[in-house]
C-alpha cells in the first residue's frame, strides 16, 4: 500500500506468476459481511480508492483473471486509511 493523496489509499495485486497481468479486485468497509463486497473498476494490478475518513478500515481481495476465467479470491487484506 502507498499513500496517493489525502484520505486515499493505493493497493496492488501481487502476481503469483509473471504471466498474470489482469485481475479482478474487490473492496469492503469493515466489518466484512457476505454482502459488503464491491467490485473495483478495471482489470489492472493497482487501484486507488477514496476519499474515506482517516482511520477507516478497508478490506481488499484480488483474483487473477484470464478471458472469462477467474481464480479464487485471495485472503482479504486490511488497510487503514491514513
Amino acid at each position: 500500500m502507498k499513500r496517493k493523496a489525502r484520505n486515499q489509499v493505493t493497493v496492488s495485486a501481487v502476481p503469483a506468476r509473471p504471466q498474470d497481468r489482469t485481475f479482478a479486485g474487490r473492496m469492503s468497509v469493515d466489518p466484512i459481511t457476505a454482502t459488503s463486497w464491491g467490485s473495483l473498476p478495471g482489470s489492472g494490478r493497482e487501484h486507488t480508492v477514496g476519499p474515506y475518513p482517516s482511520g477507516t478500515l478497508l478490506w481488499f481481495s484480488f483474483a487473477t483473471t484470464r478471458g472469462q476465467l477467474q481464480s479464487a479470491w485471495c485472503t482479504p487484506v486490511a488497510v487503514t486509511v491514513p
